[in-house]
């Protein structure tokens, strides 16, 4: 089997981008990859390799000879057989439902479901109140729930059950609840009357006990089918706030990606412009300002794409970001000169400077960040009137010269125009 090349994107055969930006495997896109496995599997696989061992995803399976099959787990029941849907669908159903249709049928659960025989096995299983749903792994069960509220098959029904989806048993059951209700309504008005004679509704004759039947069971299953459609609509509600809230994470994803992609676009922009800056030694952030002072690191691009960290919480007031954010100002740092005045100053001395001297940094800072040499703090504003302080983007340099390069490239055009796009989007995302 060739495998198959996963791309960026929201469909179910595509990857998708964690908070960092970095391509993901989730459970969605494992799914469908097994699921692509198994239909070759079906089709191709068992015919030029022979049918599949017995030897699941729980324990080893040992030295099995052909032909003889794994015992099952101890408290596990044997896995089940494609065989065996048929049987169980047809329980399921309550008739003699012909082969053929029961085969359509599982052909259609599998086309929308995609789910496999052994799946919809479970699933009949399941709703036959066999253990058969506890073999199966958190994916399956996510999917099961998803389509048993789509197809109707778990529905609580008035007998204390579960019923099948079929609306044959509420119609039973409203139409007894009608005939009871005509019957109290009547009932009550030959009681009164005493027709044909008082004897007939008597305490305890067999119409006065089907009278108060009827007084308990009309008000009981009015009262459960307002709790039905009460569930129902807190259903829908919960149903419609996952979509939404999945359509946000979508478009925030997508959004990231772009920010991301911004910061490698501004990485080349002073890479053209400053030809004797190498791309390793720089590095784009984009640095979320919370409310409660901190950072929160939104996006990066960096070569390699990981780097060794200083370990240093940095808030609004610490470092040259920080500085920004506290003096409501762009700032452009040259560290050189903040070294050398350590290395002449020595840590006690240089921790009584004023913080404007040694942006709000102390000494251990200092020497946890000396790779770093120069610092570009650039506030991000939102696109409204109000102008509210977003985020501070971040260029930081490792070189040892042409760092007034990047100072004048940051200035300029085309990342003054990224940096613009880099606002549009955290407008959209606050």
């Amino acid at each position: 089997m060739r495998l198959p090349w996963l791309k960026a994107g929201d469909q179910d055969g595509q990857l998708r981008c964690n908070k960092r930006g970095r391509l993901i495997l989730d459970q969605r896109t494992e799914a469908w990859c097994r699921g692509q496995y198994e239909r070759w599997l079906e089709h191709r696989g068992s015919e030029m390799f022979g049918e599949p061992l017995g030897h699941g995803g729980g324990e080893p399976a040992g030295d099995f000879r052909a032909g003889q099959s794994a015992p099952a787990s101890a408290g596990q029941p044997a896995a089940p057989k494609a065989s065996s849907v048929a049987p169980a669908l047809r329980v399921v159903d309550g008739k003699d439902t012909p082969e053929e249709e029961l085969r359509c049928r599982v052909e259609q659960w599998r086309d929308r479901g995609r789910f496999t025989e052994a799946t919809v096995s479970a699933l009949a299983g399941f709703l036959l109140r066999q253990p058969d749903h506890a073999r199966l792994g958190k994916t399956q069960l996510g999917h099961l729930s998803i389509s048993s509220a789509r197809i109707g098959c778990l529905q609580w029904g008035p007998c204390g059950r579960y019923a099948t989806g079929s609306s044959r048993a509420r119609l039973r059951c409203t139409l007894v609840t009608a005939i009871l209700g005509l019957y109290l309504a009547v009932g009550n008005a030959l009681r009164g009357a005493k027709f044909p004679d008082e004897e007939t509704w008597s305490p305890w004759s067999p119409w006065f006990v089907a009278l108060l039947g009827a007084a308990v069971f009309v008000p009981l299953y009015a009262l459960y089918k307002a709790l039905d459609a009460y569930l129902e609509t807190q259903d829908k509600s919960a149903a419609e706030e996952r979509q939404q809230a999945a359509e946000a994470a979508n478009a925030e994803t997508a959004l990231n990606i772009d920010l991301q992609l911004l910061c490698q676009r501004v990485v080349s922009a002073i890479n053209d412009e400053c030809p004797d800056v190498s791309a390793n030694e720089l590095g784009t952030h984009v640095w979320l300002c919370r409310d409660d002072g901190t950072f929160d690191r939104a996006v990066f691009f960096t070569l390699p794409l990981t780097r060794k960290r200083s370990g240093i919480v940095w808030g609004k007031g610490n470092g040259v970001a920080g500085m920004a954010w506290a003096g409501n100002e762009d700032l452009r740092s040259d560290l050189r000169g903040l070294h050398r005045k350590l290395d002449d100053l020595g840590h006690e001395e240089f921790d009584q400077l004023p913080e404007r001297e040694r942006p709000g940094l102390r000494a251990q800072d200092v020497e946890s960040s000396r790779q770093y040499t120069g610092i570009c703090a650039i506030r991000l504003f939102s696109v409204d009137e109000d102008l509210t302080l977003l985020g501070i983007f971040i260029i930081d340099y490792m070189g040892e010269t042409h760092f007034d390069c990047i100072v004048n490239a940051s200035r300029q055009r085309p990342v003054s125009d990224l940096l613009a796009g880099c606002e549009q989007i955290l407008s959209t995302l606050a």
